[in-house]
This record gives C-alpha cells, structure tokens and sequence, in this order.
C-alpha cells in the first residue's frame, strides 16, 4: 500500500516536471521563431497598405514601421483609424492597439486585440485569436488590414 502511493506521487511529479519541460520548450521556440515571423507579416502589411494606397488614395492609408518592435497603419479619412501593431514575447502574442476619431483627435480607443502565438505538435508556429486560426501571414496581414475599415 505504502509503495503504491510512493508510485503515485512519483507519477505525478514526473508528469509534472514532463509539462514544465514542454511548456519551456515551447517558450523556446516561439521566442526564436516569433520575430522571424512578425517581419514577415510586417513586410506583408507594409506590401499591401502600400498597394491599397496607389488603388484607393482617397483613403489616406499610412504604414509606418515604429522603432520598438511594432508597427503603425493608419487611415486618415472620416472616421480615422489608427493601428498600433506590436510583438510582444513575454506574452507571447502580437498584440494590435487601434483608436478611432471622427474628427481632428485620435482620443477614442475602439479595439484592442492580440494574436495569440502557439505551438502545433509539429513545433509550427500558429496564429489564433477569438477561436478564429490564421493560416498564413498573408491571412493575417489582411485581417489587421481590414480593422481600419470597421
């Protein structure tokens, strides 16, 4: 009886320490991964605000990297948005903070959401928010995009 409990408690500690190794793990990777990837979906976002300013510059559409890790798109028109997009790894999300105008200020805060970063069981990075999956940086970019036009 003794060692059944010894044997139970043994079990539960190495299934404990088993999901502390894999949640580092995880960590880990997507700490490596993560900045490879929000350079891509920088670049993508900056690719398509871009494009969607030659077809549609009525909208004043803006990108604009910001220095600490992050970027910027914005649509100046009635009503103004503004999105602040940035990586955060301690979270382990990318988190996108938007305001909205009707006039001259920016003052009234209207969104903010994340992106959550996760690991597959293939070790992939996978993109989530709101139950919702993306499934490419592509979807992604044009998601955050498309905020400005709520």
């Amino acid at each position: 009886m003794v060692k059944s409990i010894v044997d139970k408690v043994a079990d539960a500690v190495a299934r404990k320490q088993q999901s502390a190794e894999l949640q580092l793990h995880r960590a880990r990777m997507i700490r490596a991964s993560a900045p490879d990837l929000f350079r891509s979906l920088t670049n993508k976002v900056a690719e398509v605000m871009n494009g969607l300013a030659a077809t549609a510059p009525g909208d004043r559409l803006a990108f604009e990297k910001i220095p600490s890790n992050g970027f910027k798109v914005s649509k100046s028109t009635v009503p103004g948005v503004v999105l602040n997009v940035n990586l955060n790894l301690d979270a382990q999300r990318i988190e996108i903070r938007g305001s909205k105008s009707q006039g001259l200020e920016f003052d009234q805060a209207y969104s903010d959401d994340f992106v959550k970063i996760r690991l597959d069981g293939q070790d992939e990075l996978t993109l989530t928010t709101n139950g919702d999956e993306f499934t490419s940086v592509a979807d992604l970019a044009e998601w955050i995009i498309s905020k400005l036009f709520r």
